[in-house]
């Protein structure tokens, strides 16, 4: 199996896990009636899933492109709920003790370090792929 093909899969689960959390935590948890964040949490899920989608069914020569973008909203959805377990961000502060939490800042900080890894491969000039445990250009 190409490793690209790992790297895809994988950032795919982290941003279908990204979304349900969020979908969740909007529709069940009443997120949806806090000020801003209820939006917010609604748009992640959203992109979440369309991400998660465009990941698995993107020709390769887009896979950097969105594997990149992929990183960027799961490293901002981390970024943005470790702030919240700080500070308040848009006057709401989150707790560790939230539905979810720990799932979520592990899923979100793997899936962005993998997906940032797919990008750097797949934008680099061409397809890596790993063969007998060494890297070699298709």
């Amino acid at each position: 199996i190409q490793l690209q093909v790992v790297g895809r899969v994988l950032t795919a689960v982290a941003l279908a896990v990204m979304a349900v959390i969020h979908l969740r935590l909007y529709s069940t948890y009443d997120y949806r009636a806090i000020h801003a964040i209820g939006a917010l949490f609604l748009a992640n899920g959203i992109a979440g899933a369309v991400l998660c989608l465009a990941m698995l069914g993107v020709p390769s020569r887009l896979v950097g492109l969105t594997a990149l973008a992929s990183s960027g909203l799961l490293a901002a959805t981390f970024a943005g709920f470790v702030i919240a377990l700080q500070h308040p961000l848009f006057g709401f502060q989150d707790s560790i003790r939230a539905p979810h939490a720990w799932t979520a800042l592990i899923d979100e900080s793997a899936g962005a370090v993998i997906a940032l890894v797919i990008a750097a491969m797949s934008l680099r000039g061409g397809a890596t792929r790993a063969v007998a445990g060494t890297w070699r250009r298709a």
